[in-house]
């Protein structure tokens, strides 16, 4: 890889990874974006997004790596949300998320971006945060059970699943279930 890479998201678009380094364990936060091409066995250095993000949301929609929030280059939490389309190796910024967090559990669903709690800076938080791409808009949706982050997330047959993660105190076994599917924002 062209850069040391943690805290940062990862994509695959058309066969290809895409990753973006947050940081790098030695000086801050960066707003890189490498690409590996397992054919030609490559990495290639692309346009970094306006602003890092580490520990982000993100998700691939329609082919176009999306980024939202996450830890700024100040080391705080952002609400910025940038989405990179390899057809044109361009970054651009979107709407701003409703709650700014870090450390969410996020899963692509539907053609839109589903973001479960997270850490907003002071407390993780229970919020359900859902993008539409088409209408550049964000909602909150819902609220889960328990507040949570760094928690893995998957969709298995229209369904979005969020297995164990850290609520501020414990780390958690339980699997949450939530039914995503077909909803959308008005």
């Amino acid at each position: 890889m062209p850069h040391l890479s943690a805290c940062g998201a990862t994509g695959v678009i058309n066969s290809k990874l895409y990753v973006t380094t947050a940081c790098n364990g030695y000086d801050g936060y960066s707003n890189n974006l490498d690409m590996y091409d397992p054919l030609s066995d490559a990495w290639t250095s692309l346009t970094g997004s306006a602003s890092a993000h580490g520990t982000p949301a993100f998700g691939v929609i329609n082919g176009k790596f999306y980024v939202a929030g996450g830890t700024n280059a100040s080391g705080g939490v952002t609400n910025v949300v940038e989405v990179f389309d390899p057809a044109t190796s361009t970054w651009t910024t979107l709407a701003p998320m409703a709650v700014a967090v870090q450390y969410a559990t996020s899963v692509a669903l539907d053609g839109q971006l589903y973001v479960f709690g997270g850490h907003n800076g002071t407390n993780f938080v229970a919020t359900v945060q859902v993008y539409d791409p088409h209408k550049n808009k964000w909602k909150t949706i819902a609220s889960m059970p328990t507040a949570i982050g760094l928690s893995g997330g998957a969709v298995v047959y229209g369904l979005a699943f969020m297995e164990g993660g850290y609520n501020g105190i414990v780390s958690l076994n339980t699997t949450n279930q939530y039914a995503a599917f077909g909803a959308s924002i008005p």
